[in-house]
């Protein structure tokens, strides 16, 4: 398991762009055909990968952004959390839907606490 950058250091949607490239080279730069089958059918087409490692493009939802980090073998719900919050706070029109995934994982992280449970954020 890798660790995420430390995204309270992310201020500008560029800072965003050089946090994804630098998590794709801690992972080990997985190709985009490699990250792809790893986040799930349709979460994360080889081609949006591709453009992400590249920098041309953020992830265009949050749910594409958990799964680029999850082939990045980022899986920590913390991890999540921390990284879609920094979106929601560099983001550019709507961030509702980061929001709600932010709130998800949130909610998600607490009934682990209180469960003990290993952390599983696609079943919320």
């Amino acid at each position: 398991m890798h660790k995420a950058l430390d995204p309270t250091l992310i201020s500008l949607p560029a800072d965003r762009i050089r946090a994804f490239r630098d998590q794709h080279i801690r992972a080990g730069c997985p190709t985009s055909g490699e990250m792809s089958p790893m986040s799930g059918p349709g979460m994360l087409p080889k081609t949006t990968a591709h453009r992400i490692i590249k920098g041309r493009i953020l992830p265009l939802t949050p749910q594409q952004a958990v799964a680029f980090l999850e082939a990045c073998d980022v899986t920590a719900p913390e991890e999540f959390e921390r990284s879609l919050a920094a979106a929601a706070r560099v983001a550019s029109g709507n961030i509702r839907p980061w929001t709600e995934e932010h709130d998800r994982i949130l909610q998600k992280i607490a009934e682990n606490l209180v469960n003990g449970a290993a952390p599983d954020l696609k079943a919320a």
